[in-house]
C-alpha cells in the first residue's frame, strides 16, 4: 500500500466510532437478543465495553503503521507488523493474568463505571487528534440508517403487539439520533447538502419511532429553535414530537408499563430531595454505600420490576435510571 493511500484510509477511520455506535453495536445486540433472548444488563454492558476496547486496539495498530510510514526514510512493514503482534500478545496476557488480580479490587468497579463518561470523552479527544474530526455527512448517514432501523423495529413491535424492542434502550437510541439531528442543522455557506433531505427525514422518523419522552422533547426544542426554514415550517415536526410524547403515555398504559415509569419518576424525586440536603448538591454521595431511599408499601412490587436488590437495602447510585441524575448524585456539580 502506498503512503498516500494509507493516510487516506486513516482519514476515513475518523467516522469509525460513528459506525460502531450507530450501526454495529445496535445490530450486534439485536442479533444477540434474537438468538439468546433478553440480555442481562451486566452482560450487555460488558459486551459494549469489549466492543469499544476492540476498536481502541485496532486504532493502536493503525497508529503503529502510521508512525512507521510518517518517517522520512523508506521503511518496510515488518517493523509495524512485529510491533502489532507484540501489542496483541501483551493485551491477551493482560486479560488472562490480570483478571484474577482485578477481582481483589472489585470495590473500585462503581467508581470506574461512573467515570466512564469522562473516559469516553478522552477517547473521543484522542481519536479526533489521531484521525481527524468526522464530517457532517459521516454522522448523518449512519444516523439515517439507524433511524430506518428504529422505524422497522417499531413496526415489528406494533405488528406483534408487544413493547419489546430488539435494538435496545429507546432513550439511548434517541440520544444517538439527536446527534445526527444536530449534525443536520443549518450548514455553513461553503458546505454542500447533498442527499440531506432524505437523511433528515429518516433521522426525524427514527426519533418519532423511539417514543423516548426526553428524546422527543429535546428533538422538538432543537428543531423549533435551530432547525431549517421558517418558524412555520419547523412547527409541524415539533408538534409531531409533542403528539408522540402523548402517544407514549397511552402505549405505556395499554401494555401495563405505566407503573415502571412512575417508579422511575418517583426515584428521581427522591434523589432531588436528597440533593436538597446541606452541601449534597456540590459533593454528591458515596458510590459504595446505598442511598437512604425506601419506597412506600404500595410501591414495593414495582421496585422489584426495576431493581434486582431488596428495597430494604436502599438504592445504589448505579441503579438510578437517568444519566444526568446519576452523575449529579455520584459527583455533585463540583466533581473532585
Amino acid at each position: 500500500m502506498e503512503k498516500g493511500d494509507f493516510h487516506t484510509a486513516l482519514h476515513r477511520w475518523a467516522a469509525t466510532p460513528m459506525l460502531t455506535a450507530f450501526l454495529i453495536a445496535p445490530l450486534a445486540f439485536t442479533a444477540a437478543r434474537v438468538a439468546a433472548g433478553p440480555l442481562p444488563d451486566s452482560v450487555a454492558q460488558s459486551a459494549a465495553t469489549g466492543l469499544w476496547l476492540l476498536l481502541c486496539g485496532l486504532a493502536v495498530i493503525a497508529c503503529l503503521f502510521k508512525k512507521s510510514l510518517d518517517r522520512p526514510e523508506r521503511e518496510s512493514l515488518a517493523r509495524p507488523m512485529a510491533a502489532s503482534a507484540l501489542f496483541g500478545v501483551s493485551v491477551a496476557c493482560l486479560f488472562v493474568f490480570m483478571a484474577p488480580a482485578l477481582q481483589a479490587y472489585s470495590g473500585f468497579a462503581p467508581y470506574l463505571r461512573e467515570t466512564s463518561p469522562a473516559i469516553f470523552f478522552l477517547f473521543a479527544l484522542a481519536w479526533t487528534a489521531t484521525f481527524g474530526v468526522p464530517g457532517r455527512a459521516d454522522i448523518q448517514r449512519p444516523a439515517a440508517w439507524l433511524g430506518a432501523l428504529v422505524v422497522l423495529d417499531a413496526l415489528q413491535a406494533l405488528l406483534r403487539m408487544t413493547p419489546q424492542r430488539f435494538l435496545g434502550d429507546p432513550d439511548m437510541l434517541a440520544t444517538l439520533l439527536l446527534i445526527g439531528l444536530c449534525a443536520d442543522l443549518k450548514p455553513a455557506h461553503h458546505e454542500t447538502d447533498r442527499n440531506g433531505l432524505a437523511l433528515r427525514v429518516w433521522i426525524m422518523l427514527g426519533l418519532l419511532a423511539t417514543l423516548s419522552r426526553t428524546g422527543l422533547f429535546t428533538a422538538a426544542w432543537i428543531h423549533a429553535f435551530f432547525g431549517r426554514g421558517s418558524a412555520w415550517k419547523r412547527l409541524p415536526y415539533a408538534s409531531l414530537c409533542a403528539a408522540a410524547v402523548g402517544a407514549s403515555f397511552l402505549l405505556d398504559a395499554h401494555f401495563g408499563l405505566g407503573g415502571d415509569r412512575y417508579m422511575e419518576y418517583w426515584v428521581w424525586l427522591e434523589c432531588f430531595q436528597l440533593l436538597a440536603g446541606p452541601g449534597r448538591l456540590y459533593t454528591g454521595f458515596a458510590l459504595s454505600h446505598p442511598l437512604p431511599v425506601l419506597p412506600p408499601l404500595e410501591l414495593m412490587g414495582l421496585w422489584q420490576t426495576l431493581f434486582s436488590t431488596s428495597p430494604l437495602n436502599g438504592l445504589f447510585i448505579e441503579q438510578i435510571p437517568s444519566f444526568w441524575v446519576r452523575a449529579v448524585m455520584a459527583w455533585g456539580i463540583i466533581p473532585p
